[in-house]
């Protein structure tokens, strides 16, 4: 032992040799040794190899010596695990610490595991600005920033509202205090939140759709408490019905044509949000909202189609709902027709055709439905084509394709279609 020991301390390439041949024991005998030499680059082999290995008899060494494994490059996290054994976390750089503090949490040594929840319970200054900074910090890194009795600093605002904005969180919100972020989309969020943005900020954030649901929800508390409304009266309009403000909603759209235009020319974000709202107040006409002055031809997304089919089977408006379903392509009046809860249309030939879609479940209209069926592949695209688009010549293609075909081979599906179309057409 002592002739490799002897060796390893010589320079060069057989210095280098003799060092890797080191026995464990011999690099905490070294380890031990304070005067030797080569002590401090054997506690820091044996810290490393601690870290590595666990083994109780290294870590007894890497406390009674004090050792700290190397940390180049970027204060790796053997070295921080070592410190944080030692209690000697802020010897390191805060950005350090806070980059390891996830992997020195989750440590197997509950030594290891204390001193970092230590550090940040107890962490003030630029050391506490930078853990609360931390790109996507773990959950219990946040809770134990959370727990920290300190003031947030300024210089967190911004990652504190992230945060927040993110996964809203009372002790979060109480945290700040009240303060807005310094600057970019997350201090003009934060603003608006505040009610310390301008009039045309925060409507801005309801009416464009870009905003998420929270920060929209404190805007359009904010417009609703000061009064807050855009000039353009279509825009207005829908915010006063976002707002439940329908007073003054009737006054300006008595005939809901203002908050049509607002519905149509709105991003998807902030049509749900109307949906919701006119779900909540009386005196608006959804269809009329929805589908404009056409309901023949205008083209609804799925979630719009549920929601008015919702919407008026909740009210037991058959006959808005059964004009409704004539509008639809039969793929989904199919589903509309399912709803009606006992109601039949008073006359013929509605009632037919009413039959026939009640006949059908949803499933025969599928791509594997209409297999399963024999469906001719020609007549196929006429199942999802709206009303208006269909033509007097295609009935004439079903009535062909039915005769070719023996009595016993109408399905349902085709029965639907044929109906649909001598609705649509006969005479």
């Amino acid at each position: 032992m002592r002739w490799w020991s002897w060796l390893a301390g010589r320079p060069g390439r057989r210095g280098e040799r003799a060092w890797g041949r080191l026995h464990p024991d011999e690099l905490c005998q070294l380890a031990r040794t304070p005067d030797h030499p080569l002590a401090a680059r054997a506690q820091a082999a044996v810290a490393e190899l601690w870290v590595r290995t666990r083994d109780p008899a290294l870590r007894a060494v890497v406390v009674h010596t004090g050792a700290v494994a190397a940390a180049d490059p970027d204060f790796r996290l053997p070295h921080l695990v070592t410190l944080a054994l030692h209690r000697r976390l802020d010897e390191a750089p805060a950005q350090g610490v806070a980059n390891g503090l996830p992997a020195l949490l989750d440590d197997p040594d509950p030594d290891v595991v204390a001193a970092a929840e230590q550090f940040a319970l107890t962490a003030s200054g630029p050391a506490l600005s930078t853990l609360w900074r931390a790109r996507a910090p773990a959950p219990r890194v946040r809770e134990l920033v959370l727990a920290n009795p300190e003031p947030l600093p300024d210089d967190a605002l911004g990652a504190a509202w992230s945060a927040w904005l993110s996964t809203p969180d009372r002790r979060l919100w109480d945290k700040m205090d009240g303060r807005p972020a310094a600057t970019g989309a997350v201090g003009r969020l934060s603003r608006v939140v505040l009610g310390l943005a301008t009039p045309a900020q925060t409507y801005a954030a309801v009416l464009s759709g870009a905003s998420s649901d929270l920060v929209a929800s404190h805007a359009l508390r904010w417009c609703r408490d000061r009064g807050y409304a855009p000039d353009d009266p279509a825009a207005r309009a829908a915010l006063f019905v976002l707002t439940g403000q329908m007073d003054r909603y009737r006054v300006l759209d008595p005939d809901g044509a203002l908050l049509a235009r607002a519905y149509h020319r709105a991003p998807q974000r902030l049509r749900r949000r109307l949906r919701a709202a006119m779900t909540e107040v009386d005196g608006v006409n959804p269809v009329r909202v929805l589908t404009g002055s056409d309901l023949v031809r205008r083209t609804m997304t799925a979630a719009e189609r549920e929601y008015l089919i919702r919407h008026l089977a909740g009210r037991r408006a058959w006959d808005p709902l059964w004009q409704l379903a004539l509008a639809l392509p039969l793929v989904h009046a199919v589903h509309a027709a399912r709803v009606f809860n006992g109601w039949r249309p008073p006359h013929e030939p509605d009632r037919t055709l009413f039959e026939r879609l009640t006949a059908v479940r949803p499933t025969d209209l599928t791509a594997q439905g209409l297999d399963r069926q024999a469906v001719p592949a020609r007549l196929r695209p006429l199942f999802e084509r709206p009303p208006h688009l269909l033509r007097a010549a295609d009935l004439g293609r079903v009535e062909e394709a039915l005769a070719r075909s023996a009595p016993e081979s109408a399905t349902p599906a085709t029965a639907l279609l044929l109906a649909r179309l001598t609705h649509r057409f006969a005479p």
